[in-house]
């Protein structure tokens, strides 16, 4: 067969993939063709696989030996040596569907993207809001911005922009957002993103637990809280920037047991900024109990 034909028995292999992963979630149909219309190999100029020390540049060259690679169902690193965590990568494909899915994109939206990585994600969400929509993206790692910003202009996504800086706080652009998706682990989240969400969008983040797995979570915004409304374990890499982990303070002991045994319920689950009048001071840690509220920090 020839590339093309190849590469789109890769997608549809990892359709396949999804289906038995995610039977309760069906991709839709708008889903699948933003898929098909961003070829993952495309967004993937240099890696290396997690297990390896070696890098790999992306050339029309050597594209076919490596094609095989690039359309399997895991994570790849974009930045960070073998001696260190990995810094960024793109995400495992049919993770990166079931997000899509889970945001419940709608045409004409407009999205805050904090992680662009290598502009994947980005641009599948462009095809999804379609050109009366917006995709508003922050990158933080410059050495793999330029890379992203060039795929998203080749492909003509004009209603994409991918931003170097550090989007953990959200935007400076005075605007509201359907939705906020956190391609990276945090554990704070600043009051700013809930003030950039409309009422009634979805937040989908990363929530990266001490002792334990990462969650990713989708919160729905209510008119004065975050009502979450499911969550996963997952392994993302860390947010960097003013929220970076070690930046931050340790967990306390009791802290720590609260988190762990908030994943266990977390359905219909409330979290309110801790700035608001609920009666109780402001703290330092993600999430504290008040009888059957929860609150986050206010960084």
């Amino acid at each position: 067969m020839d590339s093309k034909q190849r590469i789109r028995h890769l997608q549809e292999s990892l359709l396949a993939q999804y289906s038995k992963k995610f039977p309760k979630l069906p991709l839709s149909d708008e889903t699948k063709a933003a898929f098909f219309a961003n070829p993952r190999h495309l967004f993937i100029k240099k890696y290396r696989s997690y297990q390896s020390k070696e890098w790999i540049t992306i050339t029309p060259d050597n594209l076919s030996k490596h094609l095989d690679e690039l359309y399997e169902d895991h994570p790849l690193v974009l930045a960070g040596e073998h001696s260190e965590a990995a810094r960024s990568s793109i995400s495992q494909p049919t993770l990166v569907l079931y997000m899509m899915e889970l945001l419940q994109i709608k045409e004409g939206q407009s999205i805050l993207e904090i992680g662009s990585g290598s502009g994947w994600s980005s641009s599948l969400m462009g095809s999804l809001v379609g050109k009366t929509g917006k995709v508003l993206s922050f990158e933080i790692i410059q050495e793999i911005v330029e890379p992203a910003q060039k795929i998203v202009k080749e492909l003509e996504y004009t209603n994409v922009q991918i931003i170097q800086g550090d989007g953990s706080r959200g935007s400076s652009e005075n605007i509201l957002f359907d939705a906020i998706v956190f391609t990276a682990a945090a554990e704070d989240i600043s009051k700013n993103i809930y003030r950039q969400l409309k009422n009634g969008g979805h937040f989908l983040c990363v929530l990266k637990i001490t002792g334990t797995n990462d969650q990713l979570i989708l919160f729905k915004k209510e008119e004065e809280h975050f009502e979450a409304l499911f969550f996963t374990p997952c392994s993302f890499v860390p947010m960097t920037g003013f929220m970076e982990i070690q930046k931050l303070e340790e967990l306390k002991d009791k802290e720590l047991e609260l988190k762990k045994r908030l994943f266990n319920k977390a359905f219909g689950l409330k979290v309110y900024p801790a700035d608001m009048d609920l009666g109780i001071e402001p703290h330092d840690f993600l999430i504290r109990k008040k009888e059957s509220q929860f609150l986050w920090s206010v960084r």
